[in-house]
């Protein structure tokens, strides 16, 4: 659940609206003003609120790449109760397509790889700013669905390729494998600091990888795998985010 799309504009509601809907329990009008905030912190306590990519959320399509839609989520008042999400939030789901963050690229593409760049640095800083805003971070459960592209089957085999005993055909698919996780890697390494200082604050952490051709998500084992002391360590020069 999302508020800005389930709720309809909840902010710029009047009480004789919220009094007519489903949502009369969060109108102080109708059942008070603490039986109302209370309702409110409930909501935000006890569902779960969900966020993507541009893919996943069509109505931010518009805004730029990466989790613009997160920050809002967990610092805006949409009830003007004085209810601040962040500090009553438990559950967040991230959905992230990786072609919105990492583009399907033509070898050699140096435009397109800047874009990238560009695209990783909006998801770490998205995920950055909003999720340390979460004041009880020890009760707060993070799943991050990933879905990769499909390999992409390159028309052109590069020169260097063409005397390796392979066809064009094989060349072009071990690129194709290559670029999908490669693009993969990327995206985590954009998650992985503000998911590690979530770890280490507590939170529950839980990366799945759904590809194109299956429905079912599959959880990928093996990540976020630094003790504290050794993450610590690294965190300490980490400074930006850089493409693979």
């Amino acid at each position: 659940m999302y508020f800005g799309s389930g709720l309809g504009g909840l902010s710029t509601a009047s009480d004789e609206e919220f009094v007519t809907s489903d949502y009369k329990v969060f109108c102080p009008s109708y059942v008070g003003y603490e039986v109302a905030r209370e309702a409110a912190e409930c909501y935000y306590a006890t569902n779960v609120f969900e966020v993507g990519t541009q893919a996943i959320s069509p109505d931010w399509a518009s805004k730029r790449p990466g989790l613009p839609q997160l920050m809002p989520l967990l610092a805006e008042d949409c009830f003007n109760l004085g209810v601040l999400p962040y500090k009553f939030i438990r559950q967040i789901y991230i959905r992230i397509v990786v072609t919105d963050i990492c583009p399907r690229m033509p070898i050699g593409s140096e435009e397109l790889l800047w874009r990238e760049l560009s695209n990783l640095g909006n998801l770490h800083s998205d995920l950055e700013s909003a999720l340390s805003l979460v004041e009880h971070k020890a009760k707060l459960d993070v799943r991050v669905q990933i879905s990769p592209d499909e390999p992409r089957w390159y028309g052109e085999a590069r020169t260097e390729w063409k005397d390796s005993g392979l066809d064009e055909m094989e060349i072009s698919q071990r690129i194709g494998f290559l670029n999908v996780e490669r693009s993969v890697l990327n995206v985590l390494e954009a998650m992985r600091k503000p998911l590690y200082d979530l770890k280490y604050a507590g939170s529950s952490i839980t990366i799945m990888c759904q590809t194109m051709s299956s429905e079912d998500d599959r959880k990928m084992q093996g990540l976020f795998y630094l003790t504290e002391e050794d993450w610590q360590k690294v965190s300490l020069h980490i400074s930006h985010v850089r493409p693979c």
